[in-house]
């Protein structure tokens, strides 16, 4: 699954079996990489927001492929504010313009159709929540 990721930190670990690999700490929690060509991009870009491919196999979650650094749907993806009023009522102005957003990054190829609802609910969220 493509997925945004904040990395943390790593560190040097090896398997039951003898082999050596990397853990990395997320912001979505521990996830291991044996992937030699997406180690040194993650290697390279802790402390930051990466677009990553993510597999979860027995209850581990294994980064299996590095695509770019800083993907802009990763702060909607990762906003931790609650999403008490979405809309309030007698505010369509605030709800067009978030939509016009979300429609305009659907068209930049940021962010999927299928996920325009939740993005533009946690963007009126994280506005009503910065707005009081």
């Amino acid at each position: 699954m493509k997925t945004n990721l904040k990395i943390e930190s790593m560190a040097n670990k090896v398997s039951a079996k003898g082999r050596p690999y990397k853990s990395f700490t997320t912001n979505e929690g521990i996830m291991s990489c044996f992937d030699l060509k997406a180690l040194p991009q993650l290697e390279a870009n802790i402390g930051k927001i990466v677009e990553v491919e993510v597999e979860e196999r027995n209850g581990f979650k294994n980064i299996t492929g590095f695509y770019a650094v800083g993907a802009q749907t990763a702060i909607l993806q990762t906003a931790t504010s609650p999403v008490s009023k979405p809309f309030e009522a007698g505010n369509s102005r605030q709800a067009s313009v978030v939509i016009s957003y979300v429609k305009d990054m659907v068209c930049a190829g940021k962010v999927e159709v299928k996920d325009m609802e939740v993005i533009a609910l946690r963007l009126m969220g994280l506005h009503t929540s910065l707005s009081k």
